[in-house]
C-alpha cells in the first residue's frame, strides 16, 4: 500500500465529515493505493453513528477517553498498512492535490524525514506552522508572557516564526506543526513513535528534532496546501490567568517543561547544518 492517512478528531462530528469529503474528493482520479484510519477522542453516538452511515469503508476506531495526542498519533501509526504515512488533525479542508503533492515530494527524496504543507486560513492567508528554531526556555517565556513584547523577546519570536521570509517557497526548517505532516515507515523506524509523555503539545517539536539527529530533513513544502480551522485553544487567556482557567494552557506548559527537561544537556542536532539548511531555497 502507498499511503496510509491517519485522521485524529475530537468531538467535531461535523468538521470530520467535511474533512472526510475533501480527502475522498482529492483522492478519487488519482492512482493511489491507500487506506483511511480515523480515531477519535471522547466519542459521543454522533460521530459513531455519522462514521456507521456515511463512511463504512473507513476504519474507524474511537475511544472513550482522551488519549493524547502522542498515544493516538502512535496507535494510528501502529494501525497504517502503508510505507509512507500523513497524520492530520480533522479540522482540516484539503485541496485537490495537496495529499497527492506531498506524497510524491516524499517519494522523490529519501533525506526528507518529515514533510509538512501550507496551512491556510480561510481567506487564503498563510498560517504559521513552521517554524526557524527549537525551543528554550527563553523562547517558552516569550510565547507566553509579556517578555515577547520586549525588543528581544520580539526579535526572538520573529526568528522563531520564520518572519523574514514569505513561506512561498520549499526549504528546510526546524520542525513543523503536527496538525498536518507526512512522513513514511522507514523513517519512523529510524527515529522512533512519538513519546507519549507528551500528552498534548511539543510532540511534534521532539519528532522533528529526533528527525534532524537521525540527519534526516524537516521540509516546508507550500506547493501542497490545505485549510485549517486553528482555534489556538491555549492562547485564549491572559497569560498570568491562563494556567488557572484554560486546561489546554496548562497542557502547553506541562508539555514544555517535560521537553525542556529531556534536552536539556543535549546539543541541538547538528544545529549549523540545520541552519545553513534552513535558510537555504532549495528547488521544488
Amino acid at each position: 500500500m502507498d499511503l496510509s492517512i491517519i485522521i485524529t478528531s475530537y468531538k467535531s462530528p461535523a468538521i470530520l465529515k467535511i474533512c472526510l469529503n475533501s480527502i475522498l474528493n482529492s483522492l478519487k482520479n488519482k492512482k493511489i493505493n491507500y487506506e483511511l484510519i480515523v480515531l477519535d477522542s471522547e466519542s459521543d453516538e454522533m460521530t459513531i453513528d455519522m462514521m456507521e452511515e456515511d463512511f463504512p469503508d473507513i476504519k474507524f476506531i474511537p475511544h472513550k477517553e482522551n488519549t493524547g495526542t502522542s498515544k493516538i498519533w502512535n496507535e494510528g501509526i501502529r494501525e497504517a498498512k502503508g510505507k509512507y504515512i500523513g497524520i492530520f488533525n480533522s479540522d482540516m479542508i484539503f485541496q485537490d492535490d495537496s495529499i497527492w503533492k506531498m506524497l510524491e515530494k516524499i517519494k522523490g527524496d529519501s533525506q526528507i524525514g518529515i514533510l509538512g504543507p501550507a496551512l491556510l486560513d480561510f481567506d487564503r492567508s498563510t498560517q504559521f506552522s513552521c517554524y526557524g528554531a527549537f525551543y528554550s526556555p527563553w523562547l517558552i517565556l516569550c510565547r507566553r508572557t509579556f517578555l515577547g513584547k520586549t525588543f528581544l523577546g520580539e526579535k526572538s519570536v520573529d526568528k522563531f516564526l520564520m518572519k523574514d521570509w514569505s513561506h512561498k517557497e520549499t526549504r528546510n526548517v526546524h520542525w513543523v506543526m503536527g496538525s498536518a505532516m507526512m512522513t513514511s515507515t522507514d523513517v519512523i523506524k529510524k527515529i522512533g513513535l512519538l513519546d507519549e509523555r507528551f500528552f498534548m503539545y511539543f510532540e511534534d517539536v521532539d519528532w522533528c528534532r529526533r528527525a534532524w539527529e537521525n540527519k534526516l530533513k524537516v521540509v516546508y513544502y507550500p506547493e501542497a496546501k490545505i485549510y485549517h480551522y486553528h482555534g489556538k485553544g491555549s492562547a485564549k487567556k491572559r497569560w498570568f490567568f491562563a494556567p488557572f482557567i484554560n486546561y489546554l494552557a496548562r497542557a502547553h506548559i506541562k508539555s514544555g517543561l517535560i521537553y525542556l527537561w529531556k534536552y536539556k544537556f543535549k546539543k541541538e542536532p547538528g544545529i549549523k547544518e540545520v541552519e545553513k539548511c534552513a535558510f537555504k531555497k532549495y528547488s521544488k
